[in-house]
């Protein structure tokens, strides 16, 4: 059972959220009205009610994102405490301005529940290079997010694994006892451990000291094989896919199809995801390959760009602009 003693303790576990209590509170402060408001939504029905509730949970769950990328902002300058704090409360002046210009019912029409999806989106990407903005630290950068990802996996299964231990239990006394215990209880369960639990227990191992981050350490030899072997591989298909195509173009004359315009979005969005996973390897002797994909591949990607916006505005031209079409653009 040696492995076994690779898990944290309970005193490390609580020491840890005891400080991503003070190091984030605004961020946990959100999981717990998101909480609080989503199992008020599974408890009550009333239409009234629930746009209300609906609108106050799409705020919290932008402020889980926000915060921590505020707060890691100001740990990473170094910022007193009372400095910090006045740091997170430019997200809560943020939130309010979105919560006061946001109709109550958030759910119709599409525009707003896209709105807090790329909002959402834009927040967590936040989170991701705020505490380096202005900071040349590449490397630090990379082990940063690295960390941020692992801890985020870890969060997922100790919670997966505590509601899954929990749900057991609960159905076990329903079963055993005849108790009535309705299946809104299990939702509410589930949430109680999805927001607040998976918050703390990512919180509790959120990287301290980014200026540290900087020792390469050995670089995951699975990770490298997955994206040599397979990522690469798939970034040069859909690269002579696509200039192919565009030769095509040009020969015949004819407008590129609309949903060429999704091809070359992911292409886009898998090469990039390569290029942050092969970062730290670009400038070994053995890697030279790496450094000039990363040259190149901004200079491909602009023939295949010219030729996004020909497609998207053929089909504009054509059919008019819709949600997906504005996105794109």
């Amino acid at each position: 059972m040696a492995w076994f003693s690779r898990f944290p303790s309970h005193e490390y576990l609580a020491k840890n959220a005891a400080r991503a209590i003070v190091r984030f509170p605004f961020t946990l402060l959100s999981a717990l009205i998101g909480t609080g408001v989503l199992i008020a939504l599974i408890e009550y029905e009333m239409e009234p009610v629930n746009h209300l509730l609906e609108k106050w949970a799409a705020i919290s769950a932008l402020g889980l994102p926000l915060f921590t990328a505020l707060a890691a902002f100001a740990e990473r300058r170094n910022f007193p405490r009372a400095r910090n704090i006045l740091i997170q409360g430019i997200g809560v002046l943020i939130l309010a301005l979105l919560f006061l210009s946001t109709p109550e019912n958030i759910t119709r029409p599409l525009i707003h529940p896209m709105r807090f999806l790329l909002l959402a989106i834009a927040f967590h990407f936040l989170a991701s290079f705020l505490p380096f903005l202005g900071k040349a630290n590449g490397q630090g950068f990379w082990l940063y997010n690295k960390a941020l990802f692992l801890r985020f996996l870890t969060a997922a299964l100790y919670s997966a694994v505590l509601y899954a231990g929990l749900a057991i239990a609960l159905g076990a006394i329903k079963t055993l006892f005849d108790l009535d215990i309705e299946s809104e209880t299990f939702f509410q369960l589930w949430v109680i451990v999805g927001v607040t639990f998976q918050t703390v227990i990512f919180l509790s191992g959120f990287p301290e000291d980014l200026p540290a981050l900087t020792d390469e350490g050995e670089y995951p030899r699975g990770l490298k094989i997955f994206v040599q072997y397979v990522l690469l591989p798939l970034v040069g298909i859909y690269l002579v896919i696509l200039y192919a195509y565009g030769l095509k173009i040009l020969f015949q004359w004819n407008w590129p199809q609309g949903w060429v315009s999704q091809l070359v979005l992911w292409y886009s969005v898998v090469s990039i995801l390569s290029i942050l996973l092969l970062w730290p390897l670009r400038e070994k002797a053995d890697s030279v390959w790496i450094k000039n994909f990363t040259s190149w591949f901004f200079r491909l990607l602009i023939p295949l760009l010219v030729m996004l916006f020909l497609a998207i505005f053929e089909r504009i031209g054509d059919y008019g602009v819709t949600v997906n079409r504005y996105l794109v653009i």
